[in-house]
């Protein structure tokens, strides 16, 4: 089991055990964003692993990776605040876009 496994396998056992034994309204509010903590270390690694794995350099799989991990934690993280709304989903999911466009021109040589 390589390294990344691993810490992918302890934010996840962290978690669960976390969401299992904790009640978040006797919680201190510090304590409640370790769960957003464990979930996007797991998912950056897991994210830049695929985009490796399909031959990416590691820079560019570094940067799609937590661009592709950053996406869904902001739509968690509003959720849970009670903010999210269709206009704020229609604004993220522009602005990754954007974001995406951005970095894959970036990423390209340029052709004289």
């Amino acid at each position: 089991m390589g390294r990344s496994s691993k810490i992918i396998l302890t934010c996840m056992v962290g978690l669960l055990l976390l969401m299992i034994t904790t009640q978040p309204e006797r919680l201190p509010p510090f304590i409640l964003v370790v769960p957003f903590i464990l979930l996007c270390t797991a998912l950056a690694i897991i994210f830049v692993r695929i985009f490796r794995w399909q031959g990416m350099p590691p820079g560019k799989s570094l940067r799609l990776g937590l661009i592709a991990t950053s996406l869904p934690m902001l739509v968690l993280v509003l959720q849970s605040l009670g903010q999210l709304t269709i206009r704020d989903l229609g604004t993220i999911l522009a602005l990754f876009a954007i974001a995406y466009f951005y970095l894959s021109r970036l990423s390209k040589p340029a052709s004289d």
